[in-house]
């Protein structure tokens, strides 16, 4: 997975205590029914961050075309080969409701 990264989404991320490397761990460690689709480009996922913490996190792909130079999470890969990168839009601690609603969904 690639990810993109500007002051716009880290500040946003900030506000609310949440660090990219969180928010990428949520991501990439996704287990079903995440990444839920919430509307046409946006998907959520709640998940646990490395250390535990549940995160509710939002993102949208986009081409790389959209996104700003050297964004990108990673210096080492071919970017003609990169078709999508995910832009986190949003990302915060779950709320209680949220927790609860993700305990039931795992228990299914």
């Amino acid at each position: 997975m690639i990810f993109a990264w500007n002051a716009w989404n880290i500040g946003h991320l900030a506000k609310h205590g949440v660090s990219p490397l969180e928010a990428e761990y949520v991501i990439s460690h996704a287990r079903n029914p995440y990444p839920l689709a919430i509307d046409a480009a946006k998907r959520l996922v709640i998940g646990s961050t490395y250390r535990g913490r549940l995160l509710h996190v939002i993102f949208v792909f986009k081409s790389l075309d959209e996104v700003e130079p050297g964004s990108v999470s990673s210096d080492s890969l071919d970017t003609e080969q990169i078709a999508e990168v995910i832009f986190v839009i949003h990302a915060m601690p779950a709320s209680s409701k949220q927790k609860r609603h993700h305990k039931r969904r795992r228990e299914r």
